[in-house]
């Protein structure tokens, strides 16, 4: 199944969700990032950096794929967005995100309809503020992950948030919250 995380804005936590979903579900990815943490975390083979004059790879809609990408829907980017099965939209409450992130869903509803939007990085009430603002505009499903130093140590740990809760009681008591979103987000990519 081809996965797409992806948002006009950088700083919306897309590489840290692809990161751990690609370590969870055991998948690849290939980005549009030149400068991404994620090859420190994935084996050589099961990551691709596509540079601003290259195409990206064919692929099939069966390949487990997740593309981390940002930017301006180029050619090259609308051709992913036909075909994924899913395309992934981290939202933060910072400054205008908000905003970008409704920019970015109605460029997208043009090529793919299936959206799935993440309250990413939240804290307090920032879940339910995010969840208000788009319920007025969409109906699409909306995530919550909300902010933990889980993400941000993948890099040190190279293990998804479940590998870590699994092997480590200490960890999984701190990360249980999180590990949960991930599930329920996981369980309903997979349906």
């Amino acid at each position: 199944m081809i996965l797409v995380i992806y948002n006009f804005k950088g700083g919306e936590g897309k590489s840290k969700i692809a990161q751990n979903l690609a370590l969870t579900m055991n998948y690849s990815i290939i980005t549009n990032d030149v400068f991404t943490p994620i090859e420190n975390i994935l084996p050589d083979n099961r990551i691709l950096k596509i540079y601003p004059n290259q195409d990206f790879p064919k692929v099939n809609k069966n390949d487990d794929i997740i593309f981390d990408l940002g930017g301006y829907p180029d050619k090259r980017v609308v051709e992913v967005l036909t075909i994924a099965k899913y395309i992934l939209v981290p939202i933060t409450n910072e400054e205008d995100n908000i905003q970008v992130g409704v920019n970015a869903i109605d460029a997208i509803m043009r090529y793919n309809n299936n959206i799935i939007v993440i309250a990413n990085k939240t804290e307090k009430e920032d879940f339910q503020f995010i969840k208000n603002d788009l319920e007025k505009l969409y109906n699409y499903p909306i995530f919550n992950i909300k902010k933990s130093t889980a993400l941000s140590k993948l890099s040190l740990r190279k293990k998804s948030i479940q590998d870590v809760v699994k092997t480590n009681p200490l960890l999984g008591y701190s990360y249980k919250k999180i590990q949960q979103q991930f599930v329920d987000l996981i369980t309903f990519i997979s349906k």
